[in-house]
């Protein structure tokens, strides 16, 4: 007699290939950095936002009933991918500044004549808070479309105390999906909603599909038990594809960059704002930060979906004008005015700072962490970009969880890296358009350093907010392999925002945040050079069409 399936509300596949870093309970480092679990043929089935099963489609199609079926025929199907470092939030662009540099002007030149930072400094000053808000929000959707479903965000363009609550407050707002940006943003699925969503659809009696009203609301809380593990790897004959499917409404990631349905009666669902609701989960205190921090869970609200964002407080990211010459009077204004500001309102998880030659030199980076360290801070470091200055050690002494650039990390660094378990985050994009020396990508691995990968973006050193054309730099540049890209923009980007436990992989468990590029294989990725379309998104069970 044959077993009833088991209800769940996503399916996606058959997928050409399912591909995924697996977790160890610690960073990916060494030969780990590589390894990827790679299901020819596969699924990934999805319940309450989260995942419950990868493995072969043909297994889970026998065993799954599910309300909706993402079709990933010929696609790879991938973890959403982790950005851990970027400037999202400002105001202007400096393309002019682009062509200064081609003619060789250094970025420390640039800096020194009140361009770089100061440039944006002046125009993220003249900016209100919702401006700011609804250009970040513009800008979230943008890497979400690239595949990007979890994104640090840094403060650092104010550089004043008032300017840079007003960075972190548009940074929480533009996160959350609920906040209509004081009207310049319509919700419910109005004219105003940004049209790259689908529309969802089911026609299971009384299903809603993925995610389902206020389903999801406790996926940011941890892993939690969801049943079975991987089903195996192998390749799965397709016999069950066409007829297993059932009553769902089947979706193709093909075409011109949309998921489409393709069999079933329809029923508009949230995208159209026709129906009820997902609800936002309300967003729990960050372990690790200041007691007050809060950040939205999942994105995801309504018709808006958008990545998850961690906050991060970079006061320290240049030395303005105004304390020309006075670095020191301007760490005291961080320390005891600006930090304390900032973990009053919670809106941060992290605190950075350009430790640099010229910028912050050791010991002001040293004052600026022990402060945030007092108020709850965790703490992240821009260290040894331009020069040896020694910022990696400091890094490693601080237990800083990520210590990010090192495009001129000492060698004597390295294994206080590896053993203060701080992630090397690497930016090659940024290294690539400054036309600067990469990071020692394979002296870091070798040596056993956790790496991730990250973007950088941001209006001077890297404009660009593509995790996959990341990928390929780092390959060709850094000489990273394709599976050591792919575990470093995921996995590895999970870990440098302290959130592995529930993100960065495809397991059972975990938050079901996925990406479906159309390729047959993760190595495209790389070698197309971050070409390679996103057909689809899945941000905690809810499918985008992109």
């Amino acid at each position: 007699m044959r077993q009833p399936r088991e209800p769940v509300d996503l399916l996606v596949g058959p997928a050409a290939q399912v591909a995924t870093p697996v977790g160890t309970g610690c960073p990916p480092a060494g030969p780990e950095q590589g390894r990827l679990q790679v299901i020819p043929e596969g699924a990934v089935a999805v319940r309450d936002g989260r995942i419950v099963a990868v493995g072969p489609y043909a297994d889970l199609a026998r065993r799954f009933d599910p309300a909706e079926v993402l079709d990933a025929s010929g696609c790879t199907v991938l973890p959403g991918f982790v950005d851990p470092h970027t400037h999202l939030c400002f105001a202007g662009w400096r393309a002019e500044e682009f062509e200064r540099r081609l003619a060789g002007a250094s970025y420390q030149e640039i800096l020194a004549a009140g361009g770089g930072i100061l440039d944006t400094v002046r125009k993220t000053r003249t900016a209100s808070e919702v401006e700011l808000a609804v250009a970040l929000r513009r800008r979230l959707l943008e890497v979400l479309r690239m595949g990007t479903t979890t994104v640090e965000v840094k403060s650092g363009y104010g550089l004043t105390t008032a300017d840079e609550l007003k960075m972190l407050r548009a940074i929480r707002r533009a996160a959350d999906p609920a906040d209509d940006l004081d009207g310049t943003w319509p919700l419910g699925g109005g004219a105003g909603e940004p049209a790259h969503g689908p529309r969802l659809r089911t026609n299971r009696p009384g299903a809603t599909g993925s995610g389902g009203p206020g389903r999801g609301s406790d996926v940011h809380a941890g892993d939690g038990a969801a049943g079975a593990g991987f089903t195996g790897g192998g390749t799965a004959g397709r016999g069950a594809a066409a007829g297993t499917a059932g009553a769902a409404a089947t979706w193709t990631a093909a075409g011109p960059g949309h998921a489409r349905p393709t069999t079933g009666t329809p029923r508009a669902r949230a995208a159209a704002g026709s129906a009820a609701p997902v609800a936002a989960p309300a967003a729990g205190p960050v372990a690790a930060g200041p007691a007050a921090a809060r950040v939205p869970g999942t994105g995801c609200a309504g018709g808006l979906v958008l990545p998850e964002v961690v906050a991060t407080f970079l006061g320290a990211h240049a030395v303005p004008p105004e304390y020309r010459g006075r670095p020191d009077e301007y760490v005291d204004r961080i320390v005891e005015e600006m930090l304390p500001a900032v973990a009053r309102e919670g809106l941060a998880e992290y605190a950075d700072v350009f430790c640099e030659q010229g910028v912050f030199d050791l010991e002001q980076t040293r004052r600026i962490v022990e402060a945030a360290r007092r108020l709850g801070f965790r703490i992240r470091l821009h260290v040894d970009e331009l020069t040896p200055l020694g910022g990696a050690g400091l890094a490693a002494e601080v237990g800083a969880v990520s210590a990010d650039h090192l495009l001129h990390v000492r060698d004597e660094d390295i294994p206080r890296l590896r053993e203060a378990g701080t992630i090397a985050t690497l930016l090659p994009g940024t290294a690539f358009f400054l036309r600067e020396p990469y990071a020692p990508a394979r002296k870091l691995i070798e040596a056993g350093v956790p790496v991730a990968l990250a973007t950088d973006y941001n209006p001077g050193s890297h404009p660009a907010g593509s995790m996959p054309l990341v990928m390929a730099i780092a390959c060709v540049g850094m000489g990273m392999t394709p599976a050591e890209a792919l575990v470093a923009s995921t996995l590895g980007g999970a870990w440098a925002v302290e959130r592995a436990r529930r993100l960065g992989s495809l397991e059972p468990g975990k938050q079901a945040d996925l990406v479906v590029i159309e390729a047959s294989s993760y190595q495209h990725l790389a070698y197309r050079l971050g070409t390679v379309p996103v057909v689809a998104v899945v941000k905690a069970g809810r499918v985008v069409g992109v």
